[in-house]
């Protein structure tokens, strides 16, 4: 017999619980398209283009499964941080490389967290690590960044680091990283560590926003450095790991080896 618990509140059986790595999207300015177009335009020029570049970058990616739209974007689920990362940065390039009506770029915002969900009875997703994810997307990401959580950053970087992104038959370009210091969200413990993902030759976007339901817990400099990459200014020295933070002193420990 069915718990009565569950069937009140259409809880998914725990069977449904997964740990995937989760990406939200959204279309940055679409209320202002919609209010300057008018919807129908908006539809046609900006957002039907815009889904199916998304839809064609996803294609044939295993274990990509599309979950639910929300707002101006897409909740999206993957079983590798590494497919996530491709995903995100082939739909950030398509964008700016498509000719869109009336000269328009339209940009996207892009979260990928690695975390537990349910799995509704519809698809879609719902849980804390949905949640992570959203309050990165909407709360910290500017026009056209793609942000990640540690746990989604250090499982990608294993597979991507020194690696190119083959783009099209004729291109393919570097993967850069940089961490944005460790972020606090309205609602949710904990600390987590932010990192930036983004194609060599993209112009550098601003650091993450700060706002009521996102903030800096402790900064990363203006250097923003991630294992493995080179001092700035200090040829032949690569960063290897962290020391340790302290948020009284907003200041990392670096441990660096000269090669």
């Amino acid at each position: 017999m069915a718990d009565p618990t569950e069937r009140e509140f259409n809880m998914p059986p725990a069977a449904q619980e997964q740990f995937l790595t989760i990406m939200f999207t959204d279309l940055v300015g679409s209320t202002q398209m919609k209010t300057e177009w008018g919807t129908p335009k908006f539809l046609a020029d900006i957002w039907e283009p815009h889904e199916a570049i998304l839809k064609r970058v996803i294609e044939g990616v295993g274990g990509a499964k599309f979950r639910g739209s929300r707002g101006d974007g897409y909740r999206v689920t993957f079983t590798s941080p590494k497919a996530a990362v491709e995903v995100a940065l082939k739909f950030q390039y398509e964008l700016r490389s498509h000719e869109f009506a009336n000269g328009v770029r339209p940009q996207v915002r892009i979260g990928i967290h690695c975390g537990t969900v349910q799995i509704l009875a519809n698809g879609d997703i719902a849980g804390l690590g949905a949640d992570i994810c959203g309050r990165i997307t909407d709360s910290c990401c500017q026009s056209g960044q793609t942000l990640l959580t540690k746990s989604a950053h250090d499982q990608a970087v294993e597979y991507l680091k020194n690696s190119e992104l083959s783009l099209n038959e004729a291109e393919s370009r570097s993967i850069s990283w940089q961490t944005h210091g460790e972020w606090k969200f309205k609602g949710i413990d904990s600390e987590w560590e932010l990192f930036e993902v983004s194609l060599d030759g993209m112009e550098r976007l601003p650091p993450p926003t700060e706002s009521s339901k996102a903030w800096l817990f402790v900064d990363a400099g203006d250097w923003r450095p991630v294992a493995g990459e080179p001092f700035e200014k200090r040829p032949g020295w690569t960063l290897e790991k962290k020391l340790g933070q302290k948020a009284d002193s907003v200041k990392s420990g670096l441990l660096g080896t000269k090669r």
